[in-house]
């Protein structure tokens, strides 16, 4: 299996070339190679048929630098392009901002349920602090099935470190910097077989590449910290082993982390990932990248005294 995508990198490459969309609303476009002052680009791993969050972030008009502030307003309305070029089938309706690194880093979040597989896009209008709005078109495949664990599916029983099994020596399961002890009391599997629902984090803060794990993790501690009795796992997504007092990956022999078999099993190609699983351990809540805490809040609501 191929390492991991890099967020950062995969949405540099996917906003190398919008092109202006003919289906998007009335709008004066500026600056940029198209005209664009402001790139709009998805990067979400993937995007398949049924409910899904389409990722969203900016980048400025050279292609190679994340913008963006809760003052940049994003929209975005999806065509099935095999069926109607023209045609909004979803949307277009506002865009939700969250902070994937705070202060630093941006991100939109957009729920969609798909309705087909195929090739659809997403016509992304931008509104600069000041300036007039942009839009963009952007290719977006629909695939029928994709290779995370989705929402509705069972979750596979995957044994993950605790710290049982650490001897107790966190560093040794976790990258980390500030753990939080509940996170490592009790493994996927083990909680599935006693029907807890929980909250499975795939997050490695040391060798996350696009600097969101850290964040992201930070984000569901924070929730940890108001529900007391709800289970939280997290799971570094490498392949690693424990030297010199620190987790260090085992890299491939082309010098590339490598995912380790809890990864494989969720069949997650980025990280971080947050789910929700409820006590009959079905996939509840899905949260690629980012999740906000209000969100996830509700999520363990409505997975409380299930099972």
């Amino acid at each position: 299996m191929r390492p991991l995508v890099l967020l950062l990198a995969a949405l540099i490459v996917a906003a190398c070339a919008p092109t202006s969309a003919t289906a998007a609303p009335s709008s004066l476009v500026v600056g940029g190679s198209n005209g664009q002052s402001v790139l709009p680009a998805i990067f979400s791993s993937e995007t398949v048929v049924g409910p899904d969050r389409v990722l969203i972030g900016l980048l400025d008009a050279s292609g190679t630098t994340p913008i963006g502030t809760p003052d940049y307003k994003v929209s975005v309305g999806f065509i099935d392009v095999d069926k109607d070029k023209t045609t909004f089938v979803i949307g277009p309706a506002p865009a939700s901002f969250v902070w994937a690194i705070p202060n630093q880093r941006a991100v939109w979040y957009y729920d969609a349920t798909f309705d087909a597989a195929g090739n659809w896009s997403a016509v992304v209008t931008v509104t600069p602090p000041g300036q007039p709005a942009e839009s963009s078109e952007l290719d977006l495949q629909v695939k029928a099935s994709g290779s995370a664990i989705r929402v509705g599916a069972m979750a596979p029983s995957t044994p993950t470190p605790t710290s049982a099994t650490a001897g107790g020596v966190l560093a040794s399961i976790t990258t980390d910097p500030s753990p939080d002890p509940r996170f490592y009391q009790i493994s996927e599997d083990q909680a599935l077989a006693q029907h807890k629902p929980f909250v499975l984090v795939f997050a490695t803060p040391a060798f996350c590449t696009s600097r969101v794990c850290g964040p992201t993790l930070d984000v569901v501690k924070g929730v940890a910290k108001t529900e007391p009795d709800m289970t939280f796992i997290q799971v570094e997504p490498y392949l690693m082993h424990y030297a010199n007092g620190s987790l260090q990956p085992i890299l491939d022999a082309t010098n590339n982390l490598q995912p380790n078999p809890a990864t494989t099993r969720w069949g997650i190609q980025t990280e971080p990932w947050v789910y929700v699983v409820d006590g009959n351990g079905i996939v509840t809540a899905s949260y690629e990248a980012v999740v906000v805490p209000a969100e996830l809040t509700a999520a363990i609501d409505k997975v409380k005294g299930g099972g």
